[in-house]
């Protein structure tokens, strides 16, 4: 599982599903790095999205 994170001072922050407040994850690699990217066309340097591997097992 992946999810879409950004860190800004230190702080790292997740992205979250719409309309909640679990965050959003991606069973695969690149849906995870489209939506990072996407994101990141319309981000101020600085507040870059990357993909973040979640290790479940």
């Amino acid at each position: 599982m992946y999810t879409v994170i950004r860190t800004f001072n230190g702080e790292t922050k997740t992205l979250k599903a719409s309309n909640s407040h679990l965050d959003k994850s991606f069973l695969e690699f690149v849906d995870a790095e489209m939506l990072a990217k996407q994101l990141n066309n319309n981000a101020r340097p600085g507040y870059q999205w990357t993909v973040r591997t979640n290790d479940t097992e």
